[in-house]
């Protein structure tokens, strides 16, 4: 749905912007705003706005159109749906604060934009993540610092625990992320935590038997 011309016509003749159809029970919103890479049609999505679309619409299966562009790291149309009134913290399929969508993907602007606008750093997803976990897991390739200290800036636990007691420092451990156990540590985690299995992050490096692993256990 990145057609202006043909939008700005159906709008005209009475084509509701609200409107839910498909498997997906998305709204013209939600396809404005679903392209992949910050593809979207940001035209498009300021059209349907002006005509009533609601940036917190529900879409079925589908993210709030504002999660969407954050994964997607799509700033201008972040900024877009956010000047046109999308909350912060709409949630969608138990997955908790938008910031879920960020730290999964990794976009550095696109958190920048959230945390500046206050959204909330330590909410929770339905399995009791936060967003500092999600980033201790998913953030690599260079990204996991700048992330992590983002989000320990403006707030975040950083020794917060799942119902497992494991910590965003254990998680990273666990999965051989040695970036993010660098600053985690860097920024003041406790190495010495236990989780419900009596594990430290050093024990959870260990057993991990992977090059990353045993460079973090050393």
């Amino acid at each position: 749905l990145h057609d202006l011309e043909s939008v700005k016509l159906l709008l005209a003749h009475g084509a509701k912007p609200n409107s839910s159809e498909g498997a997906t029970k998305g709204t013209p919103l939600h396809g404005a705003v679903s392209g992949e890479k910050g593809d979207g049609s940001l035209p498009v999505a300021r059209a349907l706005r002006d005509a009533g679309a609601d940036p917190n619409a529900k879409g079925g299966d589908m993210w709030p159109p504002l999660h969407t562009a954050a994964y997607w790291g799509d700033v201008p149309m972040m900024e877009l749906l956010l000047s046109r009134g999308a909350a912060l913290d709409a949630q969608e399929r138990g997955e908790g604060s938008i910031l879920f969508s960020v730290c999964m993907n990794g976009s550095q602007a696109a958190l920048d934009v959230l945390l500046e606008r206050g959204v909330r750093v330590d909410a929770r997803d339905a399995i009791v993540n936060t967003p500092l976990m999600v980033a201790a897991i998913s953030q690599k390739d260079g990204s996991a610092r700048t992330a992590l200290e983002a989000l320990v800036s403006h707030g975040a636990e950083i020794d917060a625990a799942r119902e497992s007691r494991d910590t965003a420092l254990m998680l990273a451990a666990s999965v051989g992320n040695a970036e993010a156990v660098r600053a985690l540590l860097s920024f003041g985690a406790k190495p010495g935590l236990k989780n419900t299995e009596g594990k430290t992050a050093l024990d959870l490096a260990r057993a991990l038997a992977t090059e990353a692993g045993e460079g973090i256990a050393t």
